[in-house]
């Protein structure tokens, strides 16, 4: 989440009050591991995705989208704030996060 929150920060999560948005920043469960990443996607949201160049839209159509996804019901398209080293819902096998994996929302002043 570089340059948001840089290495070796401490971060502060709060349990969730009140409906989840885009531009949330969250600490959810992957794999076994917590991550914390931006809500770049919710539901309804048209996700573009160029699995060759890895861009994407949202709501915005991609010319050369290789791959067009609906956000479903409960899940999340997330995204991290340095996309050249993020490791997020553009290269997940599952590209959603459900809401019962996420674990908390950042706190930011």
């Amino acid at each position: 989440m570089e340059p948001t929150i840089p290495e070796g920060s401490y971060i502060l999560g709060l349990r969730i009050h009140g409906e989840l948005q885009c531009g949330d920043i969250v600490i959810f469960r992957l794999g076994g591991r917590n991550l914390v990443k931006r809500i770049a996607a919710v539901l309804g949201d048209v996700v573009y995705v160029d699995e060759n160049t890895f861009n994407i839209r949202i709501n915005n159509i991609l010319k050369g989208a290789t791959k067009i996804i609906e956000v479903p019901e409960r899940h999340f398209y997330m995204l991290g704030d340095y996309p050249a080293e993020s490791f997020d819902s553009r290269y997940w096998d599952n590209p959603f996060i459900h809401e019962d994996n996420i674990l908390a929302r950042l706190f930011t002043k």
